[in-house]
């Protein structure tokens, strides 16, 4: 227990942290670490703001972003990430892409938003 009463460490929260946006499912990182994954959850809202599963969406989002700017397709790059075809289709479309041209040889592109 830290001096503010928390029963995390300092370096146990950069390591959740960082197995979240490294990919990890919560439920995973909550395994790893010892602890349930309700207390996870409810460190993670305190801490930061937000669930474990937005930071490992949002984690995963920029990963496929990175890999469909390279020109990968959509199945490819979910593929390379683990994570079905349908909800990389959904995370990219939720995370400002958008696909154009034929469904069979189009490609995806990121929308620009007007400053």
């Amino acid at each position: 227990m830290t001096r503010s009463g928390s029963p995390y460490t300092y370096p146990e929260i950069r390591r959740i942290r960082r197995l979240l946006e490294e990919g990890h499912r919560p439920a995973e990182v909550a395994a790893i670490v010892g602890r349930t994954t309700q207390a996870l959850g409810m460190m993670a809202r305190k801490r930061w703001g937000m669930s474990p599963r937005r930071i490992y969406v949002a984690a995963m989002a920029q990963r496929l972003g990175r890999l469909l700017g390279l020109g990968h397709p959509v199945g490819h790059a979910a593929a390379l990430l683990g994570i079905p075809t349908t909800t990389a289709r959904h995370y990219a479309l939720s995370h400002g892409w958008r696909h154009v041209g034929p469904i069979t040889t189009g490609h995806w592109v990121q929308e620009e938003h007007p400053s």
